[in-house]
């Protein structure tokens, strides 16, 4: 109790008090709030919004507690995902890692505390997935995944364990993913309305467009013509 009237009384610092949202054609409330300038984002896996802010209260004093007597949270693997997928929303790459969420859910103990995951856990995933013939890509990613999960859980002030990497030789020429910031800028270079030093006006180019699609109908008659 005591720990909960200090955040409601540190609301400044914390955020909005009542922080419950709905989000897509989820039927659950989300948990939405920020502390220390870091995004706090969790379903409460319930469609009762009283009972989804009592969820928020109660972590929001797990934190407080947290940050002002020095005790760390614990988290699963399965909680830390899914609160570092829904940070990832919105952005492109969010596609491969719903591909990926099935193969790492499959091979990792998703139920353990991440501050208990080992080497040998990450090791032994490698293994697994070269067992299934997969490629080096596909694995350094999966591994990326899972560094990305125990990152953002540190920074929201999660208690994680030191974890060495398994190291993945990649063939030369290799794939590689686009970094997020490599891919805004790709796709404002791809955008057709987009306006820079050297470009024509938004409505000269359009007018182009039309022109030579305009001309390729007139081929593609001519050629039916003939």
């Amino acid at each position: 109790m005591l720990e909960l009237m200090m955040v409601s009384a540190s609301n400044n610092r914390i955020g909005v008090a009542m922080s419950v949202v709905k989000r897509g054609n989820s039927k659950n409330w989300y948990i939405h709030f920020q502390f220390n300038g870091q995004n706090y984002i969790r379903s409460s896996r319930t469609t009762n919004k009283k009972i989804a802010e009592s969820m928020e209260i109660e972590w929001k004093a797990k934190l407080h507690s947290q940050q002002y007597q020095g005790r760390k949270q614990r988290v699963t693997l399965a909680e830390a995902f899914e609160q570092y997928k829904l940070s990832k929303q919105g952005i492109a790459s969010y596609r491969n890692l719903i591909a990926h969420e099935t193969v790492l859910r499959r091979l990792l103990p998703m139920k353990k505390l991440i501050d208990e995951l080992k080497s040998q856990g990450l090791e032994k995933y490698k293994r697994d997935r070269i067992a299934e013939g997969v490629g080096a890509e596909s694995i350094k990613y999966g591994l990326l995944l899972i560094r990305g999960t125990l990152k953002f859980a540190q920074q929201l002030g999660y208690q994680i364990s030191d974890i060495t990497y398994p190291q993945i030789k990649l063939p030369k020429n290799s794939l590689r993913y686009l970094s997020d910031d490599e891919e805004r800028r790709l796709l404002l270079a791809l955008d057709p309305m987009r306006y820079g030093a050297g470009l024509p006006p938004v409505a000269a180019r359009s007018a182009e467009m039309a022109e030579s699609r305009g001309m390729r109908r007139n081929a593609k008659h001519v050629t039916r013509c003939l």
